[in-house]
């Protein structure tokens, strides 16, 4: 174990997303256990390394026990919404060889949207998946396993296990999330406030129109593929504005997070968002914010994105009498499970550290003191460790007499590895 500084931190998360086509699950070479045999049928599914992009499955590979067994082995692709896993394609059951399964799927491709997981099945009493797990460290939540020949279930810890499952699966990938407003509202607030957001996106002065997709997850509604959405075109040179983004997606009510989603290879637009008060004739007070860039193509990640390892820290107000504080998460693709420990000024911890954990792509918002468990002081700030997955935090600190917000997004400080 070593601890990295953020920038080598941030390289290593661009790296492990740097592939130019669809990818799913773990391309181990020298695995060296095998799963945890909870029965005779039994199906483990990959949790580290969900689809990077939507697209198509044209070829998976997967390593097994035992160089012949007849019609043992399924590959499987589930579906996470929150803790449910649904399964949305299989094929097989296949023979093993010495090289484990080998699947040419080019002429039947599976049809995957990002974050699906990559599975994989025992279907007969011969051999077992293998998986790479190396001695004294620690691979997280790396995969699950359930008994039968699954075709759904919800997730516990129990099944969960440390290695990788040595199954990976390549394909065209067509469309990716490149971006996450972190925090956006379109609905009542406390003390008689109503917050909109105003958005504005400026396409590069060059390239031909891109279509794309802003994708609105509700607050504490796992993200799946029914959320609401709102089709866009970016003109090159040209800058749009959707005065209340969620009044014309038809999702008001409840504040989250938004998706911006363009073709893979598509270069990001600049998106600035302004989160405000709308108080009538009297104008408005609220603040800005650009979107975070979570490409999987290879360019540079956001140091606001934790990761497994990572560390980082959130202010809280100066004048814990002025303002009241709310802090914000958005989970990725993998989930998150993170502690939270509030902290003084003079750097002293204020109260316990608390444990959550959120399943992909869900966005919550709670208090200062439903957050962190302790009473909000001058100057108090939060460290924040994530444990396993992904994930962006903010901090809304908000003027408790006009209601005016600023905000300011967690960074990574550093990741032990």
């Amino acid at each position: 174990m070593r601890v990295s500084s953020v920038v080598i931190a941030a390289a290593l998360l661009a790296g492990s997303a740097s592939a130019q086509t669809l990818t799913m699950g773990n391309n181990v070479s020298e695995p060296n256990s095998s799963d945890y045999g909870v029965g005779t049928t039994r199906t483990a599914v990959d949790l580290t390394n969900p689809a990077n992009a939507s697209g198509n499955l044209t070829h998976v590979t997967f390593g097994w026990s035992s160089l012949s067994c007849s019609a043992a082995a399924k590959l499987k692709v589930f579906r996470r919404v929150g803790d449910t896993f649904t399964m949305v394609a299989e094929r097989g059951p296949f023979d093993t060889s010495v090289n484990g399964v080998d699947i040419d799927l080019s002429s039947s491709p599976i049809p995957v949207l990002e974050g699906d997981l990559l599975g994989v099945a025992r279907v007969a009493d011969c051999g077992n998946p293998v998986v790479y797990a190396p001695s004294g460290i620690v691979l997280h939540a790396s995969f699950l396993e359930v008994a039968g020949d699954a075709t759904g279930f919800d997730y516990s810890d129990s099944p969960v296990h440390n290695g990788q499952l040595a199954g990976y699966g390549t394909g065209t990938a067509t469309e990716v999330v490149a971006g996450v407003v972190h925090s956006v509202a379109s609905n009542p607030g406390r003390q008689g406030s109503y917050y909109r957001t105003l958005l504005q996106m400026l396409s590069y002065p060059y390239g031909s129109p891109v279509t794309g997709r802003f994708v609105f997850h509700r607050k504490l509604v796992p993200g799946s593929p029914s959320d609401p959405s709102l089709a866009f075109t970016a003109t090159a040179a040209t800058v749009q504005s959707w005065s209340d983004i969620l009044t014309t997606m038809g999702a008001t009510g409840q504040p989250g997070s938004l998706d911006v989603v363009l073709p893979w290879g598509a270069a990001m637009p600049m998106i600035g968002a302004q989160v405000y008060n709308d108080t009538g004739a009297d104008g408005t007070t609220g603040f800005r914010e650009e979107a975070v860039p979570t490409t999987n193509q290879g360019v540079s990640v956001s140091t606001n994105i934790f990761f497994a390892g990572a560390t980082g820290f959130l202010f809280g107000p100066a004048d814990a009498t002025r303002y009241r504080c709310n802090i914000a998460v958005r989970s990725l693709d993998k989930g998150v499970q993170f502690t939270l420990q509030a902290m003084h000024a003079d750097g002293t911890a204020a109260g316990s550290s608390l444990q959550y954990r959120y399943g992909p792509n869900i966005w919550d918002q709670k208090s200062w003191q439903d957050f962190t468990g302790a009473v909000l002081e001058d100057g108090d700030y939060v460290r924040i460790s994530v444990n396993d997955g992904t994930a962006i935090f903010d901090g809304s600190i908000v003027d408790i007499v006009t209601n005016d917000p600023a905000d300011v997004l967690a960074r990574v400080a550093f990741a032990v590895e």
